[in-house]
This record gives structure tokens, sequence and C-alpha cells, in this order.
């Protein structure tokens, strides 16, 4: 009886005639499993196969596995050299395969970011579709936005990837996504209510907003997630419903900024200006967040100098029931 239908639930190097065939071979040893586990087993295998195919071809132009005893440490005496710079040289190789591929992103990125602002600032000057004035420029505008934010991640096109969360730990966040929403500030096309380009669901996780001027800059239900905004000027910014997940807030100025719905699990709070026990309940999370000193631990990540201080500090607003809002938070958003 022959296999069900094989589908491909991973991406591969291999092509699909390929690994066909390597499922259908372990399809016939085992035939309890599913067609998705004989093809994600067939990568895993042809993956190994790859690896071990340049030692077993060494192996096999040695000799040794004809060989015993003395004569096979003779054999790797002589061999030992050549092996060794063979690996030496596969290593390098690859390493600058990466550095260069690296460099290569990098430019891409440059120039997607450039191209952005020229676009953005082409559509600011038409004079037939002037952005400012026109629903459809401004639509279009916002996709593109959008578009490039993504498309700014380390990982191309996603979010809070591996090597995002790596730059953080190091203080190198995303430079480049900061430029564009200084761009669209200072062209005044985030500072109205409601904004010429809306940032609903932007992507600006792992932005380094360090002592950026957002003055009223409308950041609704924009992801902020591990956003470094330490010491930015926040000052009546519009927060409302943003993802601030990690966000590290800390001596940021937020007075008079919006906070309703946002979500501030983890967020750091610590030495924040300006905000007051009423915005803080005006968002969700906000017994989550940290209002105390941090540290950063390399195992473990951000974490609690004192967590009793910061406890203490959270039961200081709870008693404060003078700021509690008249509407509690709708927290159902970010089940």
């Amino acid at each position: 009886m022959c296999p069900e239908k094989l589908v491909k639930p991973t991406k591969s190097s291999f092509t699909d005639e390929q690994i066909r065939v390597k499922a259908y071979q372990l399809w016939e040893k085992n035939k309890e499993q599913s067609p998705e586990e004989n093809w994600n087993a067939a990568v895993t295998v042809l993956e190994r196969e790859r690896f071990w195919r340049p030692l077993m071809s060494i192996w096999r132009w040695t000799g040794i596995g004809e060989k015993k005893g003395w004569d096979i440490i003779q054999l790797l005496s002589t061999v030992s050299i050549p092996v060794l710079l063979f690996f030496g040289t596969q290593y390098f190789s690859t390493k600058s395969n990466e550095q260069q591929q690296k460099i290569a992103e990098e430019k891409q990125k440059d120039e997607l970011l450039k191209t952005y602002i020229n676009d953005m600032k082409a559509s600011l000057l038409d004079k037939d579709h002037p952005l400012k004035d026109s629903r459809e420029s401004s639509s279009i505008a916002r996709t593109i936005t959008l578009t490039t934010l993504t498309q700014l991640n380390s990982e191309q096109g996603q979010q809070n990837s591996e090597q995002d969360r790596q730059n953080a730990k190091e203080g190198k966040y995303n430079q480049r996504k900061v430029l564009i929403i200084q761009f669209l500030f200072e062209s005044d096309l985030i500072n109205t209510y409601p904004p010429i380009i809306s940032l609903n669901t932007a992507d600006l996780s792992f932005a380094n907003f360090y002592k950026a001027n957002l003055y009223s800059a409308n950041l609704e239900s924009a992801i902020l997630y591990n956003a470094n905004l330490y010491s930015a000027n926040l000052k009546s910014a519009n927060l409302k419903s943003a993802n601030l997940y990690n966000a590290s807030l800390s001596s940021a100025n937020l007075k008079s900024a919006s906070l309703y719905n946002a979500s501030l699990y983890n967020a750091y709070l610590y030495n924040a200006k300006n905000l007051t026990n009423k915005q803080i309940k005006s968002a969700c999370f906000w017994e989550n967040a940290i209002y105390t000193e941090f540290a950063f631990d390399e195992t473990k990540g951000w974490i609690i100098k004192d967590t009793k201080a910061n406890q203490r500090k959270i039961e200081e607003i709870k008693q404060d029931k003078t700021s509690d809002p008249p509407k509690p938070p709708d927290c159902s958003e970010w089940q």
C-alpha cells in the first residue's frame, strides 16, 4: 500500500524530488509514520548525509577502513595536516561567505531606507495628489511604511527574530526604523489625531528611540516590543493600545502621554519622568511592569535587582485609590 500524498511542512534546500525519494525509502522501513513525519525525517537524513559526505570521501580516499592498528596511526600522521587544512579552509570559507552575505544584507537595507525616504518626499511634493490631502495617497504611504518597517528587521520579514534579541542584549538596537519614524514626525504625518499615516500594527520592535523627540507623536497600536525608549521625549504622545512588552521607558518623559489599553507587561518604568499612577492604571498588565532598578543577566535576561522593592512600589500604586480610572482598561485584545 502506497503512502498518502506527501506534504511539505517545512522549507528545504533540497528539491522536492530528492525529499520525495528519501521519504519513500523511510516509509518502506516504517509505515506507521505520517506523510508529514516522513517528509521531515527525509529532510533530516539528507542534511546528515550532506554533512558526512565529505568525511566519507576522505575516509575512502585514505583507505583507513582497510587498515588496522599501527598502519592507521602511521596513516593518520600523514593525512592529519591535509585534513586539518581541508576543514580549516572550509571553516574560513563559510565564515567569509556569512560575512559577505551580512554586508550585502546591510547594504540592501540601506538602499531600502533611502528609497523609502525619497518616495515619501516625492509624495509630499506631488501637486496632483499631495500626501497630506489625499486619502488614497496616505493609504498607499501607510502600506509602504508598514512593509518597509518589517523588512528592516535583522532577519527580513521576521518579527522578534533571534538575531534582534541578541542585538538588544548587546545594546545594538534597530536605528533605521527610528529614522523612518523621525522623518514621519518631522513631516507632521504622525502628529495629528487621526494621523495622516496611521502606525497601527507598525513593527517598531527593537527600535532605538534613545533620547528621541516624539512629543505628541501618534503611536497608537504600534508594536514597540523590546524597543529602547530610554530618555525619549514622549510628552503628550499617544501610546494607546501600544505593545510595550519588554520596552525600556526608563527616564522617558511621559507627561500627559496616553497609555490607555497599552500593554506594560515587563516594561521598564524605572525613573520614568512625569508618569502618574492614573496613567499607569489606565494601561494593561501594569502590575507586571518593573518600577525599580533592573540589571541584565547573561542567562535570564533582564531581571529585577530587588523584587521586594518592586512589589512594594506596585502595592503603593494599588493603595492610591484616587488614581483608579472610572472605567478599567479593556485588556481583552491582549488575551
